[in-house]
């Protein structure tokens, strides 16, 4: 019985066993920069454009890790996506990456939105509304009404404007542990005042 737990905790630290983009919650950054260039943002915030189990379509992705924590978040950011006026090629890679994730862990709650009163309320000003922030494409996935596995709390799936004609996807996971990551972050940040 110990042999497999051993084995167990042996695999689950070199990731062989492991969640979305092959990682898992509490990855330390001493296991996560053993097989990923990680490059520093900010504090207790890293960067790389790959993962040992990365999307074809993603090409940055931003992980979240504390000394105490571990890996509590991570959010991979798209290519640049052309499209048109209409959101059309944006729409288009969103509802792929969309149905692969709802395969996966079951449907989510879409919010396809126009803030009421928007100037940007014509098909043809679909990227502009999404632009100015006044239009919303966007997909969660939460603990508590799909099927995400135990240690994933959210997934969160958003459509994004870098212009009229270009577009980007973001796909986060955040763990069980962010709450607490965030508000030891917040701690460590005040400690200065």
């Amino acid at each position: 019985m110990k042999f497999w737990i051993a084995l167990l905790v042996n695999i689950s630290a070199t990731g062989a066993i492991a969640g979305p983009l092959g990682l898992d919650m509490g990855m330390s950054y001493d296991i996560l920069s053993k097989n990923i260039k990680l490059k520093q943002v900010k504090p207790f915030l890293y960067s790389t454009p790959s993962l040992q189990k990365d999307h074809s379509d993603f090409d940055d992705y931003q992980l979240l890790i504390t000394p105490k924590h571990g890996l509590c978040k991570v959010v991979a950011w798209s290519k640049a996506i052309p499209t048109s006026v209409y959101g059309e090629g944006l729409k288009d890679k969103f509802e792929k990456i969309e149905t692969a994730i709802s395969q996966k862990y079951g449907q989510g709650k879409k919010f396809d939105l126009l803030r009421s009163g928007s100037i940007w309320n014509e098909q043809r000003d679909w990227m502009m509304g999404l632009r100015k922030n006044e239009r919303t494409l966007a997909e969660f996935w939460t603990d508590d009404s799909s099927e995400l596995p135990d240690n994933i709390h959210i997934i969160a799936l958003k459509a994004h404007a870098a212009g009229t004609e270009t577009g980007l996807i973001e796909l986060g996971y955040e763990f069980k542990n962010s709450s607490e990551c965030i508000d030891w972050i917040k701690s460590q940040e005040n400690s200065s005042l």
